[in-house]
């Protein structure tokens, strides 16, 4: 990998990061409980359906402490996407480009040789 892919690479799992922190602190900005994008009040149940099934119920302690978990889940995945995207941008700042292999001299063609003058290899000789 070259320096530049270590940088290309580090640019965008920061991108990464980024979203992760804009997600945590979206979810984090919520006051109280929400269930299906409505804020829910102490006393509430919210029902969960997957794919028109039943799947359970949870009350308003326990959305609030499930969307609490999931910020700070948020949150340390966004840390620690930052580390390795800052690793990679630093490696390849401070990485020395790579030396381009050398190629093999290329040699001299042979030396040209004056040729001979054929010679006269027929049997036939002419008349004069």
């Amino acid at each position: 990998m070259s320096a530049k892919d270590n940088i290309g690479i580090g640019i965008i799992v920061l991108i990464i990061a980024l979203f992760f922190f804009f997600m945590a602190s979206y979810s984090a900005s919520q006051q109280g409980a929400v269930c299906d994008n409505h804020a829910m009040q102490p006393g509430d149940i919210c029902q969960h359906f997957v794919n028109g099934h039943y799947e359970g119920d949870t009350t308003y302690d326990q959305q609030l402490q499930a969307q609490h978990s999931d910020t700070t889940k948020s949150v340390g995945i966004g840390i620690v996407l930052s580390i390795v995207g800052i690793g990679f941008f630093l490696y390849g700042l401070l990485s020395k480009p790579s030396k381009p292999t050398p190629k093999p001299p290329v040699s001299a063609p042979p030396p040209i040789r004056a040729n001979k003058r054929p010679q006269n290899t027929s049997t036939t000789q002419s008349k004069r």
